[in-house]
């Protein structure tokens, strides 16, 4: 069975069903990458870039979606709420 780094088990609890859990584990038996749909990424990618988390190591869109790969360190275990609907509200405010 593959454990989550509790971050990415946080952001899939906000985002919801539209996250694919991705194979890459490490040497502790965690997977630190997830995928969000392209309509997820669509949806979420903008905030999620913007709001520049710590706990995000990088992240890369394709055709497949959106690729979010957590860090490999203490920071990975925080599971404070990301504040994407935060962030995503400053976006959609007019300019």
């Amino acid at each position: 069975m593959t454990h989550l780094v509790p971050a990415a088990q946080q952001m899939i609890d906000q985002i919801g069903d539209d996250v694919e859990v991705l194979d890459d584990v490490d040497g502790f038996g965690f997977a630190r990458s997830i995928r969000l749909s392209p309509a997820a990424a669509k949806k979420y990618g903008d905030a999620l870039e913007a709001m520049d988390d710590e706990r995000i190591a990088h992240m890369v869109k394709s055709s497949k979606g959106l690729r979010i790969t957590f860090v490999a360190d203490a920071r990975a275990d925080h599971t404070d709420p990301y504040p994407i609907d935060e962030v995503q509200a400053v976006l959609d405010e007019p300019q």
